[in-house]
């Protein structure tokens, strides 16, 4: 593809969701067009792991620099 002509990659992570996209779809895998049964779905599939703190001392280094630390825009 195009990133790769550049010699560079796209790396996807999970992080501020609790379920993807994908990952809570109807029972003939379609995506919901309605909210509450897309609700009572996403509750179905939420367990105590997903509600737990993870550590992530180890990935600050990782982050973007925060826009704000260089103060707040006027």
């Amino acid at each position: 593809g195009g990133l790769a002509r550049l010699g560079a990659r796209l790396l996807t992570f999970k992080d501020h969701v609790v379920f993807e996209r994908r990952e809570v779809m109807t029972a003939a895998g379609g995506p919901y067009g309605v909210f509450t049964p897309y609700k009572n779905a996403w509750l179905r599939r939420l367990d105590a792991c997903h509600l737990a703190s993870h550590p992530v001392e180890q990935h600050v280094s990782a982050l973007a620099a925060s826009p704000l630390a260089r103060g707040v825009p006027a």
